[in-house]
């Protein structure tokens, strides 16, 4: 029996389409769409793509031959996944090459065939401006805190940054007609957006209302291909399961909301651009995940709790391993970027020198931001993992870190790009340091160690600007 296809995603003019208008449709009502038009003016559309349409492989391999990446075999499952070899982009190019040499027709069942994933492009490549990210998608709180911190700080739990702590969210795809991304739910359950530089995607989505459909009846095990034959006994719900389809074409973005579980095969050879990314709309998804997988982690391994001596560490160390960030690390991502909007909402309002982005929607998105921090924070409080933590920031020394101001700076520049504001003005360190102490930090305490203490810092913090 094929899929159920009972619904299309809706593909719109990015040109015409407001930020208020792609907020209200797609993000709060967590819908995907494909947006065109966003690309005309990209470096990579020009450089990696050749006159008559295909990939320009000679162009990767003279630039960015050097680089070390994962390449996924589309035809060999390894545990949940495909399996992963390292190479250079030079071996990758020359695999496919010869590949295609003695494969005219590589067909869709992804037997021998390599796909390069997870490329960190950006963070390679910082001078070559490949693409500018379009601005329904630049309120990244991800990325814009990658940029300026790891999210590892215990060194415990950063055993080998380059395994379990990773520098962006920004990737290259690149893989050959037939290549394809087995079922799945994105890193965090946060949004993604992919970007067709060339080539053609065919996707299949399944909504959050259905996910249950395509795990077994323990909620362990998920279907891994859903053009396989499937198990009828162990997935009993998947035939009921109604898909959404779509065809990505070249120079298309497409938008993937959270908790939508989707398959993805290449048409022809296919370069893509893709960024996850989460911010106010979507962080309870995050918060979700990591309290699930946390009862997962301490489930597996409770039978030497009575003998651990540091139990729940053992257990965040697992959940870090396993998720890409724990509590802990979520905690202080949470803290210094409610602070960091904090410091940004003070400036909007108490100087007469940006009274353009006073009026604007900056200040009622920074304050959607801190109200959406606060209800998770909320929320954190009831999971008891904070007594004795050790995890505690100082907003004084924050304030006076140069890495926290220039996430400040980063920040304001990016809301500021999203609204179209001028460059705002802001006052030096010192005298916003002493502002900030008077309006807030003396009325709500400096150090922040439990979700309590964020919750009571946002509040004192909305009540005072």
């Amino acid at each position: 029996m094929g899929l159920k296809i009972g619904g299309e995603v809706e593909k719109v003019d990015g040109k015409r389409l407001s930020y208020t208008d792609f907020v209200e449709k797609y993000l709060v009502q967590n819908r995907p769409v494909i947006l065109t038009g966003l690309m005309d003016d990209w470096r990579a559309c020009k450089d990696w793509v050749l006159d008559n349409g295909e990939l320009n492989l000679p162009f990767f391999s003279k630039y960015f031959g050097n680089s070390g990446v994962q390449v996924a075999d589309c035809g060999t499952k390894e545990f949940t996944d495909q399996k992963r070899v390292e190479m250079s982009v030079f071996e990758f190019i020359d695999q496919w090459t010869q590949l295609s040499a003695t494969r005219k027709d590589s067909g869709t069942d992804g037997n021998s065939l390599l796909y390069l994933k997870d490329w960190h492009f950006v963070k390679e490549y910082p001078d070559y401006v490949a693409y500018s990210t379009p601005k329904f998608f630049c309120d990244d709180w991800l990325n814009l805190y990658l940029d300026k911190y790891p999210m590892h700080n215990d060194p415990d739990t950063c055993q080998n940054r380059n395994e379990i702590s990773c520098s962006d969210y920004r990737f290259v795809y690149v893989g050959a007609k037939g290549t394809w991304t087995p079922l799945h739910a994105d890193v965090f359950r946060s949004y993604s957006w992919s970007a067709n530089v060339c080539g053609r995607k065919q996707w299949y989505f399944l909504p959050p209302s259905q996910y249950h459909l395509v795990f077994d009846r323990h909620m362990k095990s998920s279907v891994y291909n859903i053009f396989e034959e499937v198990c009828k006994s162990k997935f009993t719900g998947f035939e009921e399961a109604i898909w959404c389809e779509c065809t990505q074409e070249q120079n298309e973005i497409i938008f993937v909301p959270s908790g939508w579980y989707h398959q993805v095969h290449n048409q022809e050879d296919t370069v893509s651009i893709n960024h996850n990314w989460f911010n106010g709309h979507n962080i309870s998804w995050v918060w979700d995940l990591l309290l699930r997988e946390y009862h997962e982690a301490r489930e597996y391994i409770e039978d030497i709790e009575d003998i651990c001596d540091d139990f729940e560490g053992l257990c965040q160390r697992n959940l870090a391993a396993n998720a890409g960030m724990n509590f802990y690390d979520f905690f202080i991502f949470m803290v210094r970027f409610s602070f960091a909007n904090l410091v940004l909402l003070r400036n909007l309002t108490s100087d007469k020198k940006n009274l353009s982005w006073s009026s604007s929607q900056v200040v009622p998105h920074v304050i959607f931001n801190l109200k959406s921090i606060q209800c998770i924070a909320l929320k954190m409080t009831s999971t008891g993992q904070w007594e004795n933590c050790g995890v505690a920031i100082d907003l004084r020394k924050t304030m006076e870190d140069q890495t926290f101001m220039e996430l400040c700076n980063l920040m304001a520049r990016t809301y500021g790009a999203m609204y179209e504001q001028s460059e705002m003005k802001s006052d030096a360190k010192d005298a916003l340091l002493e502002d900030m102490e008077l309006r807030f930090l003396d009325f709500s305490g400096s150090r922040i160690g439990t979700p309590e203490d964020l919750v009571t810092f946002i509040d004192c913090a909305l009540k005072l600007s």
